[in-house]
This record gives structure tokens, sequence and C-alpha cells, in this order.
């Protein structure tokens, strides 16, 4: 599924946990949720979040496989 190292790009990797973390102080800490007007979210909101994420890896890695064995049988029709 994943083939690329995932500490293959330290830079990349730390800025993605720094987001990650921004993003739930942004979510979480009250004083951060006054200056972006946001609320928390909720159980049933996290769910939903990570069922269309899930979703969409899936699609994508299903396109993935496809492409690979539709050129695989164009290459083996030559």
């Amino acid at each position: 599924m994943f083939s690329i190292n995932l500490l293959g790009n330290p830079f990349l990797f730390y800025s993605m946990i720094a987001a990650f973390f921004a993003q739930l102080a942004f979510v979480y800490a009250a004083p951060l949720q006054w200056v972006f007007r946001t609320v928390p979210l909720t159980g049933v909101e996290w769910l939903r979040i990570l069922s269309v994420s899930a979703s969409i890896i899936v699609v994508v890695e299903m396109d993935k496989w496809l492409r690979k064995k539709i050129l695989h049988g164009a290459e083996s029709a030559r």
C-alpha cells in the first residue's frame, strides 16, 4: 500500500506531526477556539471524518491496482 519510508524525508514527517498537533490545538484549546472561532468535535464527527478519509484511501488504492492490472494486461498482449 505505502511503499515510501515515512522517515525518508524527516522534515516532511515532523512538519506533518506539527500540523496535526496545531490542528488539535485550534479545535480544543480554549484561547485558540476563541481566536479561530472553532468548537470541539464530537465522537460522531470524528467517526465521520475517519470513515471518509478511509474510503478515499481505499478508492485510490483500488484505482492504482486497476491501473497496474490494465497496464500489465496491455503489455502481455503485445
